[in-house]
């Protein structure tokens, strides 16, 4: 009876409108498991959140980058520039004045000592040497006639010196014969001295017609000519160069501006490797000669010329060639090495402390204090409690890597 009370105070429905609206059984169901769904997904939101904020507040482990420590030779060196220049440069220039009628050599010749490289024009001092040679011709004549009136004064003397105990000549005229004879001794000394000037001119007017001829004083080759025919050239002041004769090719030397931080490690005998531009996958050896003393200073930077020898056989290497050299100042062999990264490195967190290396032991970083050796910019040799079954931290692995 209840039940047909409420049906009958409940208001009717269209049977369509209900359907529209969503009322009746089905409805509630599926509104039940729409809210059900809605639940769900809230609580795997929250889910994913706490993961995600659980794994942002945890933070992860360090990754290293690690390298291997290792047995074999360390070679020290320094790096330095130069450039390759021959071992002897000559410059040859005329030493007399005149005009140029003929060149008898040019650039990259082979010459040898003595050989005839240019002409002046030797008219005028053929002139000059039948002048030297005339002169010495009137020396000689004038010394002879000094001789005989010399001769003449000495028997007019040796007349009056006889005639003396006599009493037939005045003592006048015996001082006269006496001073006769005097001034003819001076004379010949006199014409005997003009006769030494004429063949010292006669000497030096042959001298420079020799010196017309400028021949190589060496054997070399020529690097530089100044040469033309028909100029003229002055040797009065400083004579002009016009030719520049490298010694020898074959044998070379590198000049290396060596800083003055390094310079003390330098020495004699220390070999070199060294490349020039021109050929750039060619290593050439080279072992030092010298080490000067004097000072370059170059805005502010002070650097030592250290002279090394070089052999250029096949004449390749050209004067003036730019050389980047590594010198060998020391070496060790069969010692432990490390990578010179090891050595600047420390983990996060972490500071250096004296010499040491960081190794991954128990699943984080242990240093390793070590003493170091020689270093050849790579690697450096150590000492301490390492061995090749040993990697040593270098860096850190960064995420993205």
């Amino acid at each position: 009876m209840d039940d047909d009370l409420e049906n009958r105070a409940r208001p009717s429905v269209d049977p369509d409108v209900s359907r529209n609206l969503g009322l009746g059984s089905g409805a509630r169901v599926r509104q039940w498991a729409l809210r059900a769904a809605g639940v769900v997904a809230l609580a795997a939101l929250v889910a994913v959140g706490v993961v995600v904020w659980q794994r942002a507040s945890t933070p992860a482990p360090i990754q290293y980058r690690q390298a291997a420590v290792s047995v074999g030779d360390i070679h020290a060196v320094i790096d330095a520039t130069g450039t390759v220049e021959p071992v002897r440069t000559v410059q040859v220039g005329p030493d007399v004045s005149g005009r140029i009628v003929a060149v008898h050599a040019d650039y990259n010749d082979a010459v040898t000592a003595g050989q005839l490289l240019v002409e002046i024009d030797p008219l005028p001092f053929r002139a000059r040497r039948a002048e030297a040679r005339a002169r010495l011709t009137a020396a000689r004549a004038g010394a002879r006639q000094a001789e005989a009136t010399l001769a003449d004064a000495r028997r007019t003397g040796a007349r009056y010196e006889a005639l003396a105990g006599t009493g037939a000549i005045a003592d006048r005229e015996l001082d006269s014969a006496r001073t006769a004879v005097e001034q003819a001794e001076a004379a010949v000394q006199n014409a005997r001295a003009q006769i030494a000037i004429a063949q010292a001119a006669l000497e030096s007017a042959e001298t420079d017609l020799e010196r017309t001829s400028v021949r190589s004083p060496v054997d070399g080759v020529v690097l530089q000519r100044q040469a033309e025919p028909g100029q003229a050239v002055a040797a009065t002041f400083q004579p002009p160069i016009l030719f520049v004769i490298a010694d020898d090719l074959g044998r070379m030397e590198l000049r290396l501006a060596v800083d003055e931080a390094d310079i003390g490690r330098v020495a004699e005998g220390q070999t070199a490797r060294f490349t020039v531009d021109a050929y750039p996958t060619r290593t050439f050896e080279a072992a030092v000669r010298s080490v000067r003393n004097a000072p370059s200073t170059v805005q502010g930077v002070v650097t030592y010329e250290v002279v090394l020898d070089v052999d250029n056989p096949d004449r390749v290497l050209r004067p003036g060639m730019t050389a980047s050299a590594r010198v060998e100042v020391a070496q060790a062999t069969g010692v432990t090495r490390v990578p010179n990264a090891a050595l600047r490195f420390a983990p996060p967190g972490h500071t250096a402390e004296g010499t040491q290396v960081w190794v991954q032991r128990d699943g984080g970083p242990v240093a390793i204090p070590v003493e170091r050796g020689l270093d050849d910019g790579t690697q450096t040799e150590v000492r301490g409690e390492l061995s090749t079954s040993d990697q040593v931290l270098v860096d850190v692995v960064r995420p993205e890597e």
